[in-house]
């Protein structure tokens, strides 16, 4: 192979010179740079295929994420009904616990008041019973003083 060297119709530039190569040192330039296309074209490919592979293991991660997600949210309503069963569930025992309450409040009320009205006929009882003694004290004294004063009983008649 003859080598043929590449020509330039001038071979300086605003005073600078201009390298010529051979035809040989041409086709070594070429082939590097096309070697190195190829590497890159073929890394190029790898790096598309590794990313397709990390792409399909990320959707994956991503679809198992928006499963347990999917989950956390299900789980999450049911402990909220769960919560709010259990409030309505606790509201209505206080409920029902404050009625009966109540109504024991209102039964211990009835026999307060009729303690009080007990009492209060006690008083009155209590207040007759004494009248009724003095009466009979007053009606013994003046029955002694008719029997002193001579009078026998309705049998000397």
């Amino acid at each position: 192979m003859t080598s043929r060297c590449v020509t330039l119709s001038s071979t300086s530039i605003k005073g600078e010179s201009i390298l010529i190569m051979t035809n040989e040192e041409w086709d070594r330039k070429t082939e590097f740079l096309l070697n190195q296309q190829a590497k890159f074209d073929a890394e190029m490919q790898e790096l598309k295929q590794e990313f397709k592979e990390v792409q399909k293991i990320n959707e994956q991660k991503f679809a198992h994420a928006a499963e347990i997600s999917s989950q956390v949210a299900e789980s999450v309503t049911t402990l909220a009904e769960t919560v709010k069963d259990f409030i309505t569930s606790t509201h209505e025992g206080f409920r029902s616990v404050f009625d009966s309450m109540k109504h024991s409040n209102d039964r211990i009320d009835a026999l307060i008041n009729s303690q009080i009205r007990t009492d209060e006929n006690q008083r009155d009882i209590d207040e007759r019973l004494r009248d009724i003694e003095k009466r009979q004290r007053d009606l013994a004294a003046i029955f002694d003083r008719y029997i002193r004063k001579g009078h026998q009983g309705l049998d000397s008649a």
